[in-house]
């Protein structure tokens, strides 16, 4: 797990935490690694889901951080974007275009995926990573795979299951996804034995050989599991707690009344995600429908 951008905190750490080789973060490691693979004779898209909070653009994050920029380019071979909520094929193709380093000049969809080809050529891209991916509707995913098909570069497409609904619903999106892979929840023994013992905050310590403290990382993840990113919330909240009680560590019971104060927040967070996700479907059948009754005026009348 490392730093996230302001962007889609979907688990941003504490200053100084570094990267964690939890499994996800491995597992997404080998993913891109076949989707670079540079003895295929031709690219493919990828789609990597997973459930809200377990890594997925930490994930990213640790590894976009670790390409260094090409002397010639200026810029990493691997490019990130993150969809916008209600992200209209314009607005993507033109992420794509500034996240490139050039001022998008195209007035509509087709004239920014065409800038977008040309930089992703003229930069020898080498691969196009598209985070908070169960924000694309059919108009915005098309964008891409106009720009994967013109440009031969590999794009691997980010977020929740949702995204899949999308891809297996059309032919020609379902054909070009050819590497799929899911992140799991991680187990207690993981988090036990890799995660805690390497979060980084002022009052935290945590001993992976003490019983006590095994006993309070397993009650920490019985009420955050499986998502890291309550995981994270929480033990903000007990540090700022140790911090005013002058406490010289986070303890049970600081934990038990951290988890009073973020029981309200995260149930918010939840509500907001639902409704968030609901907003999304009801646009994304709104548009479907529209377009369908386009297709049925334009059919000559029998």
């Amino acid at each position: 797990m490392a730093n996230n951008t302001e962007e889609g905190q979907e688990l941003s750490l504490p200053r100084g935490q570094v990267a964690i080789e939890t499994t996800n973060l491995k597992k997404f490691r080998m993913f891109t690694e076949l989707l670079l693979n540079t003895s295929k004779r031709y690219p493919t898209m990828g789609a990597a889901t997973g459930g809200s909070g377990v890594g997925k653009s930490v994930a990213i994050d640790s590894f976009v951080s670790n390409q260094k920029p090409r002397p010639y380019t200026g810029l990493p071979g691997i490019i990130k974007v993150e969809v916008k909520p209600r992200s209209s094929s314009k607005i993507l193709a033109e992420q794509i275009v500034t996240a490139l380093g050039y001022k998008p000049k195209g007035s509509n969809g087709p004239k920014l995926s065409d800038e977008a080809v040309r930089a992703i050529q003229s930069n020898s891209i080498d691969l196009l990573i598209v985070d908070e991916g169960d924000r694309l509707n059919d108009d915005s995913f098309e964008v891409l795979r106009d720009i994967y098909d013109r440009a031969r570069c590999p794009i691997l497409v980010v977020g929740l299951p949702d995204i899949l609904r999308v891809i297996e619903k059309h032919e020609k999106f379902l054909s070009r996804v050819g590497l799929r892979m899911s992140f799991v929840n991680l187990d207690v023994e993981e988090v036990l034995y890799t995660v805690l013992p390497q979060l980084v905050y002022p009052k935290w310590t945590f001993d992976s050989k003490n019983a006590a403290d095994i006993e309070m990382g397993t009650q920490i993840w019985d009420r955050v599991k499986p998502s890291l990113r309550k995981l994270r919330d929480l033990l903000e909240i007990a540090n700022q707690i140790a911090e005013i009680d002058d406490s010289p560590r986070i303890t049970v019971d600081i934990v038990r009344e951290a988890s009073n104060w973020a029981a309200k927040r995260m149930k918010n967070e939840e509500n907001s995600e639902i409704q968030n996700k609901n907003n999304q479907l009801g646009e994304h059948e709104e548009r479907s429908e529209k377009r369908n009754a386009a297709k049925n005026r334009r059919k000559p009348q029998e």
